[in-house]
């Protein structure tokens, strides 16, 4: 089963463009692709520069006086000057940047671009002065430093023990840095308020924290004030932070994530982008800040996912839209206008190459006789009456979703001539507050899991698959409901693919970089469900009959240690099963390196060829 070097490369290392920022000044857009960062001309509608460096770290900040933006790629600040044309190569320091590390190209297309564009920790000063801020961590310490470009002198603002900020950003006077920290071992976070002139730093307000959509920061020139957004069990809030009375008031409320927003100087407006349904659709509203009174306006409704980016002094809304029957890409609406014109396509693929499967969508039952969304892809060509061997994929998480666009993964086992099934299992967002909070406390390798046990029934019942070539992929939190399969229906698969999961809680709560998120999953950090870590663990219950397995990891990986999973290779060894394992010494949770990602794809490819014949 043969599979060229061009589809993977398509599939999985040039379809994502990301991290999108504009220019003030001129019509230039800047962009991350794979290890590039792109200049593009919106109006020409053509590429302006292609600038080629290693782990890119951040998407670019621009200088909002000057058509200059600095980023930073293998721990070093650059800074490019579109007039000249000339890279310079600024400092190198321990940046820190939690979007880029941990989220970039590991989500979908969307959860890419949102960290990346709203979570920036590279801000350029709004005077349009030669000076960054960012976070550097040392130790168990983070410091947000004002960094100026030409003498190089590093001026320290503030630094926090232990928990690093959420989001920052600085007052359109200079003045002011609105910050909010995650407090330790809880879900509550600070907002605080750094006055650089006085030196003096403030206490705003405390809110709960809600997993990986922490507040977020955006200032505004209305009166060098900030807007904040914060989300409580899918209950999105806006507020306005005045700088003046050091206080924080609610703008408005959406009974919705709220994912992304920007903000018209020229009108006091800000133009939102929130989920309308369950199944992918988002809009782009238009609220009003005058006297605090809101008001909604519906200005885009177009299929599949919408998200704001930038609107110029002449009132032109950018935005990015995507859906999994439309690629589309980067586009450029008017108030005055009812369509829009596109900008930029969003992938370099196009639909003429037809490399991407388009996914039905199904609704079907689980156990307890609830309806679970999913995605189906198939073969291209079905012959009739042949039986097809099926692969279940299960995507991490839990709290995330798979309803944006096609899967690479999923769309390059389509064209293998599998039948492929992925699941919005219990504890995805995007269904309902009970749908996300079903996998928490007694949830945990319970309900999640019956629902991929549910899955596997649907596929059982369709005439065109072999109900006895049946095969489980998991990543991450998946990796860990593919091993419980494997361990508690091991007649159900004929193989199993456990990629950077969860196979022993105790190691998994000792050194996982991300002990909070965990700890809001069992409720608490002291709940009594933790005296069940050993039987949750897959490494304790093990069968002899485990089905052949693939177990692979990054021995870098910090949210689900690699330790585990070599232990569990032990474990499956000594119990004489069919083992193979896969470890990247110098990859993370997301694998970067695109030398990785093609031995990691033809790997999986191998081995499902091997035991689905």
């Amino acid at each position: 089963m043969k599979t060229p070097n061009r589809i993977i490369k398509k599939l999985f290392l040039e379809k994502t463009k990301y991290g999108f920022a504009f220019s003030t000044n001129s019509s230039l857009v800047s962009y991350v692709l794979n290890n590039k960062i792109v200049v593009y001309d919106y109006q020409q509608k053509k590429r302006v520069k292609c600038i080629t460096v290693k782990q890119i770290e951040s998407p670019p900040s621009w200088n909002s006086k000057t058509n200059e933006f600095t980023f930073v790629a293998d721990n070093t600040l650059w800074l490019y000057d579109c007039a000249k044309d000339k890279l310079i190569k600024i400092v190198k320091d321990n940046f820190w940047f939690p979007s880029a590390r941990r989220f970039k190209g590991g989500w979908d297309f969307l959860k890419g671009l949102l960290f990346e564009t709203k979570d920036n920790f590279l801000k350029w000063d709004p005077l349009g002065k030669p000076i960054n801020y960012f976070v550097t961590k040392t130790a168990n310490t983070y410091s947000l430093v004002k960094f100026n470009l030409i003498s190089k002198q590093k001026q320290l603002l503030f630094q926090c023990s232990d928990q690093p900020p959420t989001s920052f950003d600085i007052s359109a006077n200079a003045q002011y840095v609105l910050y909010t920290i995650l407090l330790k071992d809880s879900d509550n976070y600070e907002v605080r308020l750094y006055d650089q002139q006085t030196k003096t730093g403030y206490l705003i307000s405390k809110e709960r924290y809600y997993l990986y959509l922490q507040p977020t920061i955006k200032a505004i020139p209305w009166n060098n004030n900030f807007l904040i957004r914060t989300t409580r069990n899918q209950l999105s809030k806006l507020y306005l932070v005045n700088t003046s009375l050091r206080s924080m008031a609610k703008l408005v409320s959406f009974k919705s994530n709220i994912y992304n927003w920007i903000y018209s100087p020229t009108q006091k407006q800000v133009y939102v982008g929130f989920k309308r349904n369950n199944f992918g659709q988002e809009a782009i509203a238009l609220i009003s800040l005058k006297k605090q009174v809101s008001k909604k306006l519906f200005l885009v409704k177009e299929p599949g996912v919408n998200i704001p980016l930038f609107v110029n002094k002449d009132e032109e809304l950018f935005y990015l839209n995507a859906s999994p029957q439309n690629l589309g890409g980067l586009k450029q609406k008017r108030l005055s206008q009812t369509k829009s014109s596109s900008i930029l396509p969003l992938t370099s693929l196009g639909n003429k190459n037809n490399l991407f499967i388009t996914p039905e969508e199904k609704l079907v039952l689980t156990a307890d006789n609830e309806k679970m969304y999913l995605q189906l892809y198939k073969p291209k060509n079905l012959i009739a009456g042949k039986k097809y061997s099926c692969v279940i994929v299960i995507r991490g998480g839990p709290t995330n979703s798979s309803y944006l666009l096609p899967q690479s993964l999923c769309s390059l086992l389509a064209q293998q001539n599998y039948f492929v099934l992925l699941s919005n299992y219990r504890g995805s967002t995007g269904f309902g507050t009970n749908w996300t909070q079903a996998v928490r406390g007694i949830g945990i390798g319970q309900k999640d899991l019956s629902d991929i046990i549910s899955t596997v029934a649907y596929a059982k019942k369709d005439p065109r698959i072999n109900s006895k070539n049946i095969a489980i992929y998991g990543k991450s939190w998946g990796g860990y409901l593919a091993l419980l399969c494997g361990c508690k229906y091991p007649k159900l698969f004929k193989c199993v693919i456990a990629d950077s999961s969860i196979s022993d809680w105790k190691i998994q709560f000792a050194k996982t970089e991300i002990p909070t998120y965990d700890q809001w999953l069992f409720k608490s950090k002291n709940t009594p469900l933790l005296k069940k870590l050993k039987s949750l663990s897959p490494i304790n219950i093990t069968p002899k009959s485990f089905p052949p397995n693939l177990i692979i990891c990054g021995q870098k990986d910090k949210n689900t240690p690699y330790e585990q999973s070599a232990n569990f290779v032990s474990k499956l060894q000594k119990l004489e099963t069919e083992t193979t394992s896969l470890f990247f010494k110098n990859e993370g949770h997301i694998y970067q390196d695109p030398r990785v990602i093609n031995q990691w794809t033809r790997k999986i490819l191998t081995f499902l060829n091997r035991y689905l014949v």
